[in-house]
């Protein structure tokens, strides 16, 4: 999900993957999918938070990663230079609620969705399931 600086949700998220070995791993890939949608959508100073503090940890370490999820982590520290500026932080799920929602969701519905300029409680002006962004 991103905001701009007042908070208002500019676009999200959700992508469905299978054969997943563990939560590191997809809280991994999220981090990587996050920063890859930045990117795409021309942000130049970027603020990425995710609830696994783990995979935090490591996007802010400048050691090489050797753990199960070190390439994930790699990408994410590779693809993040792109930024003029890139800070990883640890939100907790209760400050994640809402993607931890669309998380959820994404899982019911059973397929990708990606919402561009939606404003929370406003209207849905683009919606695109299964294209990937722009």
């Amino acid at each position: 999900m991103f905001r701009n600086f007042k908070g208002d949700i500019l676009a999200s998220k959700t992508m469905i993957h299978e054969n997943i070995p563990s939560v590191f791993v997809a809280e991994a890939i999220a981090c990587v999918q996050a920063v890859i949608a930045g990117r795409d959508l021309g942000i130049m100073h970027a603020e990425i938070e995710g609830d696994s503090l783990m995979v935090i940890k490591k996007a802010q370490n400048t050691e090489r990663d050797k753990s199960a999820i070190g390439l994930y982590i790699h990408d994410v520290k590779n693809l993040s230079e792109g930024f003029n500026g890139c800070k990883f932080q640890y939100a907790g799920r209760l400050a994640n609620e809402f993607a931890h929602c669309l998380a959820t969701e994404g899982l019911k519905v059973g397929r990708n969705a990606h919402l561009v300029n939606e404003v929370f409680g406003q209207e849905i002006t683009e919606l695109e399931i299964d294209r990937g962004w722009r």
